[in-house]
């Protein structure tokens, strides 16, 4: 498996998130929202429903919209519907500073090394191929299969740690690099 990484590299942050309304201060959390139970999503929307920070955060999704319309006025929601081609995707990846990926079931998982490619730190659940594709724990951050709290722990961490989300940016791009 393989990517263009002249493609997928880290972009202009700040122009992504004025074309997608985005403040520059808010930490944006990035995910696929996807229904069906192999993706996660009911323990995403769990723990960025008990996610307490005194940081703004975003929640940026893509392809399912609705699942955060709870969460409208804690935290800012911005859905992009389906999205099916590169350019948009990148710019998203380029917003971001966390990339969520945590299904239940998943062989390999090309969107985690698209967001490492963008420099992004993924964070996966245990039990599935995820953890050794974002190289856990030194770059990738994995949590016990469907412990919500644990995954709302680790945006926590990623959220409060501005020093720690660049460091782990720069290494996922490194290991897209060297492996990807």
């Amino acid at each position: 498996f393989g990517l263009d990484l002249n493609l997928y590299r880290e972009g202009d942050r700040k122009a992504a998130r004025a074309r997608l309304g985005i403040p520059d201060e808010n930490v944006v959390i990035c995910l696929r929202a996807i229904s069906s139970t192999f993706k996660g999503l009911k323990h995403f929307v769990e723990a960025v429903t008990n996610l307490k920070t005194t940081r703004p955060v975003t929640i940026l999704s893509f392809q399912e919209s609705g699942y955060f319309n709870h969460l409208i006025g804690r935290h800012q929601i911005v859905e992009l519907g389906w999205v099916s081609d590169d350019k948009t995707m990148i710019e998203a990846l380029t917003a971001a500073d966390i990339f969520a990926m945590p299904s239940t079931a998943e062989a390999f998982g090309l969107m985690a090394i698209e967001a490492m490619a963008c420099s992004r730190p993924v964070v996966v659940f245990e039990g599935t191929s995820l953890p050794e594709v974002v190289f856990a724990p030194d770059v990738g951050i994995a949590v016990p299969m469907g412990d919500s709290e644990a995954l709302c722990r680790a945006f926590k961490r990623l959220v409060d740690d501005p020093e720690g989300r660049l460091r782990r940016g720069r290494a996922s791009r490194e290991i897209a690099e060297k492996h990807y």
